[in-house]
C-alpha cells in the first residue's frame, strides 16, 4: 500500500471517531504461530467429496462472554418465488444469515435461544417480530429487558422503495404491486426499535433500496426490486450499517456465496479491521476501525468485480438520556 494510501485509511479512521455505544468491541482471536492467516476475499471451496464449503462459516472469533439479556434477529430472505416470480431471489441472503448467526452467538456472546432466526420471513412474520405501526410490541420487545439488553438485527434480501419517502423491507411473499401494503417500511422498523429501551441497538442490512426499473429489469449480482426514496430516519439511539446509498446496488460476490458488505463485516470482525492501516493491533476490533475497513473494501471490490459505485452508510447512534 502507498504512503497516500494508508495516509488515505488513517484519516478516515480519524473521521470516524465518535463515543457512540451502537456497535460493541469485538476482541480479535491469536491463532497459533504454525497457523496461515485466512485469506483476503474467501469464497466457497469444494471439498473431497465435491461439498461446497463457505469459509466465513469457520472464521475465528474469540468467544465473547456469555450475555444471557442480549437479543438478536437474525433474517435471510433469499426465495422470493413462493408467491410470485415477478421478484427476484438472493442466493447469497441464506448464507450471509448462517454466518451472521454464528457471528452474533461466538462474537457477541449472544446465547442461541436468545437469536430470532427466520430464513425467508414473510410479512406476517416480519409484523410479528417487529410490531406495525399500531403497536411496537412485537416478539422482540417481550424478549427485550429494558436498560440491560443490547440488540443486534440483521436483515439480508430486498429492499425496495415505494414512493420518495418510503424505503421497505421485502418480505418473501410480496409482490411488486402489493409492496405498499406487504413491505415493511425502515421508518417503522427503526422508530419500534427505538422504544423497545434496550441498551444498544445496531442494525446491519446487506439490502438496497435502489430498486429496478418500472418495466421491471433487475441489475444481474444485485439485491434490488423497483423511484429513489430519501433516507429514513434513524432514532438518535440506533447504530445502522447498511449495504449502499439510497441509489446503489448492494453487491454481491461473484460466485454468490455472499453480499460483499456482510463479507466485508465478517473479516474485519475476525481480526482484518484491527490490522494496519485501519488499526492499531491492539486485539480489539473497534468501531473507529471496522467502519473505514468496510467502506474501503467495499468499495473497491463493488468496482472490481461490477464497474459501479457502493458506498457502505455508517449511522452512529449513542445512547439517550433515560433510555
Amino acid at each position: 500500500m502507498s504512503p497516500a494510501e494508508i495516509a488515505k485509511a488513517q484519516k478516515l479512521a480519524r473521521d470516524w471517531k465518535s463515543e457512540g455505544k451502537g456497535l460493541e468491541k469485538v476482541v480479535v482471536p491469536s491463532p497459533p504461530k504454525s497457523a496461515n492467516p485466512p485469506p483476503k476475499s474467501p469464497t466457497l471451496e469444494p471439498t473431497q467429496s465435491g461439498v461446497l464449503t463457505d469459509p466465513l462459516m469457520s472464521l475465528q472469533y474469540l468467544k465473547a462472554p456469555h450475555r444471557p439479556d442480549d437479543v438478536a434477529v437474525i433474517i435471510g430472505n433469499s426465495d422470493y418465488s413462493l408467491t410470485s416470480n415477478d421478484i427476484p431471489s438472493v442466493p447469497p441472503a441464506k448464507n450471509d444469515a448462517a454466518a451472521m448467526r454464528r457471528y452474533a452467538a461466538e462474537a457477541l456472546g449472544i446465547q442461541e435461544g436468545n437469536i430470532i432466526f427466520v430464513e425467508n420471513a414473510t410479512s406476517t412474520q416480519m409484523t410479528e417480530i417487529f410490531g406495525n405501526e399500531r403497536s411496537h410490541k412485537g416478539k422482540i420487545f417481550n424478549w427485550v429487558k429494558p436498560g440491560k439488553s443490547r440488540v443486534f438485527v440483521y436483515y439480508a434480501g430486498h429492499g425496495a422503495p415505494i414512493s420518495k419517502d418510503t424505503a421497505v423491507l421485502v418480505p418473501v411473499d410480496a409482490t411488486p404491486s402489493g409492496l405498499p401494503v406487504s413491505g415493511y417500511p425502515l421508518n417503522l422498523l427503526y422508530a419500534n426499535l427505538a422504544k423497545l429501551h434496550a441498551e444498544s441497538v445496531t442494525v446491519v442490512l446487506e439490502s438496497c433500496f435502489s430498486g429496478a426499473s418500472e418495466a421491471g429489469a433487475v441489475i444481474a449480482a444485485a439485491s434490488p426490486v423497483l423511484i429513489t426514496a430519501k433516507p429514513s430516519i434513524v432514532p438518535p439511539n440506533i447504530t445502522v450499517i447498511a449495504a449502499g446509498a439510497a441509489d446503489q446496488i448492494a453487491s454481491w460476490d461473484q460466485d454468490k456465496s455472499h453480499g460483499l458488505m456482510t463479507k466485508a463485516f465478517l473479516l474485519g470482525m475476525s481480526g482484518d479491521a484491527d490490522k494496519p492501516p485501519y488499526g492499531n493491533g491492539d486485539g480489539v476490533v473497534s468501531f473507529d476501525e471496522i467502519g473505514p475497513y468496510i467502506s474501503e473494501n467495499v468499495k473497491y471490490m463493488a468496482r472490481r468485480y461490477w464497474g459501479r459505485d457502493q458506498d457502505v452508510i455508517v449511522i452512529l447512534g449513542q445512547i439517550r438520556d433515560g433510555q
